[in-house]
């Protein structure tokens, strides 16, 4: 058995907030909900919209539906319960929860390979050098990196906080946090979801970077039951993506509004702020656009910078 990947705290690093660096976004454009009933995640690629909704990948094209990847099942190419997926390279990869595995296609919707994995509460997927599940953390490490095919870890770390009552939800969520890969820089970040310090992680030499971002984390956790569930009502970071060397992380702010601050080399270069509250987005790199689903009816809005 592996040793477990250690991790060396090495460096604290506070952005300082710009006030000249702040972009107001308005919104632009709404899609048409008749196709999408319950967006929980999205991303542009090559002009194509895909939106995960109601356990499948649905593509939409100019704001028209226009095909679904994956289907309801427990077979190659079928999902018990999608949670997540990341395109790269013109292949879509999707992170089946419930059926505990990990899946390829085509971005025609033609299945290609998959293959198990062996932990449980797996909730984000990211592919870089290796594949990287995250995972929500009564287990010992929160992320596990995978070689294509193998079932077993490679490795893990980030070594969990401590868990005494697995009932206690606030005891849960302190360890529940979001992650994106940037092949730039061949590093991993990742965000506590009620914490504003992002970690960027070395995964070769297990060296860490704490990135202080300027703005307040909750004071304690406020947990919403709701139709059977435990939802958290406070978080601050939603989502953290990477795009050309650039790292984006989504954080809400009081009065139910959004920013998301773009990282560049440990530095925010610009913070660009919503007049909704927003629980993931996508960002366009041919047109610089912004896509966000909106927390409270999950409307997927296009923001556009505001007009003077």
């Amino acid at each position: 058995m592996k040793r477990p990947f250690l991790l060396i705290i090495s460096l604290l690093i506070i952005l300082p907030a710009l006030s000249n660096s702040e972009i107001i976004l308005e919104k632009k454009w709404e899609l048409d909900q008749k196709d999408i009933l319950m967006p929980v995640s999205l991303e542009i690629y090559e002009g194509k919209l895909f939106v995960l909704d109601e356990g499948v990948i649905k593509v939409l094209s100019d704001g028209k539906y226009i095909n679904k990847i994956g289907k309801t099942g427990q077979g190659p190419g079928e999902f018990i319960q999608l949670i997540d997926f990341k395109i790269k390279d013109d292949f879509l990869y999707c992170l089946d929860q419930a059926g505990s595995k990990v899946e390829k296609f085509n971005l025609d919707g033609k299945y290609l390979d998959g293959f198990k994995i062996n932990i449980p509460n797996a909730y984000q997927l990211d592919i870089g050098n290796k594949i990287y599940i995250n995972h929500i953390g009564m287990i010992e490490y929160l992320i596990s990196v995978y070689n294509w095919g193998k079932s077993t870890p490679e490795k893990k770390f980030l070594k969990a906080k401590e868990i005494t009552n697995p009932l206690d939800y606030k005891q849960l969520y302190r360890n529940f946090g979001l992650m994106c890969w940037s092949d730039e820089e061949e590093k991993l970040y990742f965000g506590y979801v009620l914490n504003n310090v992002l970690l960027r992680v070395d995964t070769e030499k297990g060296e860490i970077e704490e990135i202080v971002l300027p703005c307040r984390p909750p004071s304690g956790i406020e947990i919403e039951k709701k139709s059977g569930m435990a939802l958290l009502k406070n978080a601050l970071i939603y989502d953290i993506k990477a795009y050309n060397g650039k790292v984006y992380v989504l954080v809400n702010e009081k009065n139910k509004r959004s920013a998301i601050y773009e990282i560049s080399k440990k530095e925010i270069e610009d913070i660009y702020r919503f007049d909704v509250e927003l629980i993931k987005f996508a960002y366009d790199k041919a047109e610089k656009e912004f896509y966000g689903i909106e927390k409270e009816d999950f409307k997927v809005f296009k923001f556009g910078r505001a007009e003077n």
